[in-house]
């Protein structure tokens, strides 16, 4: 008897062999050609399959003299058993298959966006957004797109051998093969360039990290990464992290000195504003824009720009990935200082009562120093000018950090976190914070929201109530003395300059006068509306994120609104700190939203300029 192993290994290639290729192949590769019969009994083995091929009369030919053809069935039927026998044996191939081509080697091919996980059943509809089943009878991951095969009633090995299966489009094919498990679900990357399908290049499904990315959803950088702005840049050298830190600390020492310096000279000196003043003022303005409007960069990211606008963004974008670059990276020094939110609460928390605690321990040190060295009015003005410069530190330490501890804080709430499902029927769930995938809700978490509310009521609210109370008592009692010498005054212009000289500067203590010293005496509350502000919109970016139309249309709004207010009273004292926090609002208010309405709207002159193309060239 033959061996049909060595003749089917050689035949796999062939649509339409012939019987001499047949008798060459066994000359060729040692096959026995020992009876014709069993070459012609193997070769109308090829016939005998499953698809859309059947054979009535073994010794048919076609018009090419000794060449033998299996015959097709109609488009749009196939054969269900083995060995078909007539054209009656093939029937109308299963719901979802496109019945307008032959069927081959399986149940027809299924329609665009369906897919299927048996070979001669049906096709179903692709209804997860992120799959891609076009031009195929399977499932695969759109780029941007994440899956996850882990849970117990999914098998990745078995859905990718199910693949290789039904890529055979030859008879040579597995037809016991076909995928008896569940589908995952298809979750979309907060950032679309760090999930990429990579069928095409390892001929597998499962789908894959971008370099530097892995974890959920591919949103965790890899050892000798660091993230800006959710996006993983790969660690410079460390000679060159530690000259970038050296620059920073001397950047830093150099302005501390100058502010300092310039304050030592002018402390006789009468003057309305001191220069260290006006610094302290216009940064003041610059973080606070900078605290906002970089959690508002960051969402950048996750949009995907086309045409004219991906020039404008790419130009932001690698503005803002330049400056962040020189800004220090603890995770590129070692791979233990990985930051995530449970580590930075900690720090938050740490740092807070550092700032607290001690400088009033060296102050309490310093007084008994002051109290040997020093004696009578000496030690009192020592004394006095000493804890001036402690509240000031404390409270300028708070006013600075206010915010990012109030981030640390708010995305360990119970509202920053957010469920996944692995599969479709919801079976395998699990819920993770937002601002960090790792890191599951279980018990120990759970007393980290408790901390984080105790936070909340002790700091993050209390602050901003203590500021406005101390400004209040030192304030709103002297504005009253300004309005009723304005009363008082002779004619109803005039202003008596003893009565009306704004005084705060020599009653507000240091700790409160950097607050106001830029307002005009009767806006003196103005700055914890801002932290109000501030507070606001990092509580609507962790708790909604910013792709929720909620923070959009509020935080819009709160910028209108600011925007308006600003340009209607005028706070500030000097003009040119009032214009730079209008074009601060401004550039919040405008270029942002502008990004976003440019980019719906060049979508929609590019949908109307295809739907014209297509009309004139099919009219």
């Amino acid at each position: 008897m033959l061996t049909g192993d060595c003749i089917l290994q050689r035949l796999h290639t062939r649509t339409q062999p012939t019987l001499a290729e047949v008798q060459l192949d066994l000359h060729t590769y040692g096959c026995s050609d020992e009876n014709l019969k069993n070459v012609l009994t193997l070769f109308e083995a090829l016939c005998f399959v499953v698809g859309g091929f059947y054979l009535d009369d073994i010794g048919s030919t076609s018009d090419t003299p000794g060449k033998f053809l299996c015959k097709k069935c109609a488009n749009g039927t196939y054969v269900t058993k083995k060995g078909g026998g007539s054209r009656k044996d093939c029937v109308d191939c299963p719901d979802g298959t496109n019945k307008s081509i032959h069927a081959g080697f399986r149940a027809c091919f299924c329609k665009n966006d369906f897919a299927r996980t048996k070979r001669f059943e049906k096709c179903s509809r692709c209804v997860q957004p992120g799959l891609k089943c076009t031009g195929q009878d399977f499932q695969s991951l759109e780029p941007g797109y994440f899956w996850d095969w882990s849970f117990p009633d999914a098998s990745i090995d078995e859905y990718n051998a199910f693949v290789e299966n039904l890529l055979n489009e030859t008879r040579f094919y597995d037809n016991n093969t076909h995928y008896s498990k569940e589908i995952p679900r298809v979750h979309k990357c907060p950032l679309p360039a760090s999930c990429i399908s990579n069928f095409n290049e390892d001929r597998s499904v499962e789908g894959t990290c971008a370099v530097g990315y892995e974890g959920w959803v591919c949103s965790k950088c890899v050892p000798g990464y660091y993230l800006v702005y959710s996006s993983c840049l790969r660690c410079p050298d460390v000679k060159v992290l530690f000259l970038e830190l050296g620059l920073l600390i001397c950047v830093g020492t150099v302005v501390v000195y100058a502010i300092w310096r310039d304050s030592f000279h002018e402390k006789n000196v009468s003057s309305e504003r001191k220069t260290a003043d006006i610094i302290v003022s216009r940064v003041k303005i610059a973080l606070g824009f900078y605290q906002v409007i970089g959690k508002y960069l960051s969402s950048l990211n996750y949009i995907k720009f086309e045409g004219a606008m991906q020039f404008t963004f790419e130009i932001i974008s690698s503005v803002e990935m330049n400056v962040l670059k020189f800004f220090i990276r603890p995770q590129c020094f070692s791979k233990k200082l990985v930051i995530n939110p449970k580590v930075e609460f900690i720090i938050a928390m740490t740092a807070f009562f550092t700032f607290t605690t001690l400088p009033f321990l060296l102050y309490k040190i310093s007084k008994v120093y002051f109290s040997i060295r020093y004696q009578g009015v000496n030690f009192n003005n020592r004394l006095t000018n000493l804890k001036a410069k402690t509240l000031l530190f404390v409270v300028g330490m708070i006013f600075i950090t206010y915010p990012p501890i109030c981030f640390s804080v708010f995305q360990l709430f119970p509202g920053a976190f957010k469920s996944f499902c692995l599969d479709l029927e919801n079976k395998h769930c699990f819920t993770a914070l937002r601002s960090d995938y790792d890191l599951r809700c279980d018990k120990q978490l759970i007393v980290y929201q408790v901390l984080a509310v105790m936070a909340t009521v002790g700091y993050v609210v209390a602050f901003p109530l203590v500021l406005l109370y101390m400004l209040r008592k030192y304030c709103s009692a002297q504005f009253s003395q300004e309005n009723k010498g304005r009363k008082n005054s002779t004619t109803k212009h005039e202003i008596t300059p003893f009565l009306t000289k704004d005084k705060r500067g020599r009653h507000l203590p240091p700790c409160l006068n950097f607050l106001c010293e830029n307002y005009r005496s009767d806006y003196w509350y103005w700055e914890i509306v801002e932290l109000a502000r501030k507070v606001t919109q990092t509580v609507l970016i962790i708790i909604f994120g910013w792709g929720n139309k909620i923070t959009v249309l509020l935080t819009i709004g709160m910028s209108v609104v600011f925007l308006l207010l600003h340009a209607r009273y005028r706070p500030m004292k000097s003009g040119r700190e009032q214009r730079l926090q209008v074009f601060c609002w401004t550039v919040f208010k405008v270029e942002f939203p502008c990004l976003r309405a440019e980019c719906f709207l060049y979508k929609f002159i590019k949908s109307l300029a295809s739907l014209k193309w297509k009309t004139y060239k099919d009219p």
